[in-house]
């Protein structure tokens, strides 16, 4: 089982992963690494975790039709969506597909940090 406050990753460039998974720790949560979305699912412990982030845009399986299969499969995983293309549409889609949170690349600390803790309160 994943340690309290653990948050899973999701990105296909490894330096968001990098730099995601340093200020993660940093922040006091544990981060576990996944360059698609199909590693993620291979993760025996997704419902344990405290938040997902991934990303919309992934090779295969995008960050969208993620968090409809865990919802289709009842895994309630609070996400977080982020992505380097901003637009209402996207926005409105990563909502419906029950993300609490939607930020743009690059990932402003405050707002991500907001948004984690939004996971906690859930």
């Amino acid at each position: 089982m994943p340690p309290l406050r653990a948050i899973a990753c999701i990105d296909d460039d490894s330096s968001v992963l990098e730099a995601m998974g340093y200020f993660l720790r940093s922040a006091g949560y544990s981060a576990f690494a996944f360059a698609s979305a199909e590693d993620f699912l291979n993760f025996s412990d997704i419902s344990a975790l405290y938040c997902l982030i991934t990303d919309v845009k992934l090779g295969g399986i995008s960050g969208m039709q993620l968090l409809r299969q865990l919802a289709a499969s009842g895994l309630a995983v609070p996400a977080i969506v982020i992505t380097a293309f901003d637009d209402e549409a996207l926005r409105a889609q990563s909502v419906a597909a029950g993300a609490i949170g939607f930020l743009r690349k690059p990932v402003h600390e405050g707002e991500l940090l907001g948004l984690l803790q939004t996971c906690g309160e859930r």
